[in-house]
């Protein structure tokens, strides 16, 4: 009988022994999960939040609609994905990266730009477009983005040996773009003067013999050119005063001219821009 009862109050205080333990233990568990709760909670008020980079960066991009003629290579054009490209779009690409701009690019007519600009059909338009007064009095221009004048390219040959000067080509057959008409006082006669669609057709003629040289804008034929290195060609300035290209904004759209002359001034000193002239000209 005590044998018994002594079984049972060690039993008990076992009991109450696991009851204390198991207390003893939740309890400091608990107060450990509150003191870290406690301090992940003030971590958490006295650290800054951070935002994702890129999430920051597109929030912050600024959407601008560019109106640009896609059929004028070198300046614009759609390579084989029938994406943009040319050298004023690489250049605007170049430029939007520094500013944080979203280009979307529109297709415009060159002649129709500053309507377009006047409509408000886009903020911005790029197709080798030529600073003059007349223009400056209708739309707001950039800095120069590039300049050229006109040239006779002919094949560098024993053929050609003699043609030195404009004047030595009186009485000779030029090819030329049908917008130019400078070849007629150049060589004295329009029968002399073969028009072409394009200057790329001019050049064409120029190769197979049709003509004795090729009429055009320096920047254009010098990128064709740089198609065909293995013809070898020189040129001759008509020597007239170089002429700047520009980007053409909304009148009175300062904010917006102010991003592109800065991006361009940077594009220019880091060596980007040097880049883009060998890419699409040298």
């Amino acid at each position: 009988m005590n044998m018994v009862k002594n079984k049972f109050n060690l039993f008990e205080f076992k009991s109450l022994l696991s009851i204390l333990l198991f207390t003893t233990l939740f309890a400091c568990v608990e107060q450990k999960a509150q003191t870290q709760s406690t301090d992940q909670t003030d971590k958490k008020a006295s650290s800054p939040q951070i935002k994702p980079a890129s999430a920051a960066t597109t929030s912050q991009q600024e959407s601008v609609l560019v109106g640009t003629e896609l059929n004028f290579p070198p300046f614009g054009f759609k390579d084989q994905q029938g994406q943009p490209t040319g050298f004023e779009v690489d250049l605007l690409k170049e430029i939007a990266q520094v500013e944080n701009l979203n280009l979307q690019f529109v297709p415009l007519q060159r002649d129709k730009f500053v309507e377009g600009l006047q409509s408000k059909q886009y903020r911005l338009a790029t197709a080798a477009i030529v600073i003059n007064k007349e223009r400056s009095d209708q739309v707001d221009f950039s800095d120069a983005i590039l300049n050229y004048d006109r040239e006779i390219y002919l094949l560098d040959n024993e053929k050609n040996h003699h043609l030195k000067t404009v004047a030595d080509f009186k009485g000779k057959k030029l090819a030329a773009s049908r917008s130019f008409n400078t070849a007629q006082d150049i060589v004295g006669s329009a029968d002399n003067v073969i028009k072409k669609d394009t200057f790329y057709l001019a050049l064409k003629a120029m190769y197979q013999g049709e003509v004795d040289g090729t009429l055009g804008d320096s920047r254009v034929l010098e990128y064709f050119i740089k198609q065909s290195p293995e013809i070898k060609t020189r040129k001759i300035s008509l020597g007239e005063q170089k002429r700047d290209l520009a980007f053409a904004v909304q009148k009175g759209d300062a904010a917006l001219l102010a991003k592109i002359n800065h991006g361009l001034a940077t594009v220019k000193n880091n060596g980007t821009y040097q880049k883009l002239l060998e890419k699409w000209f040298n």
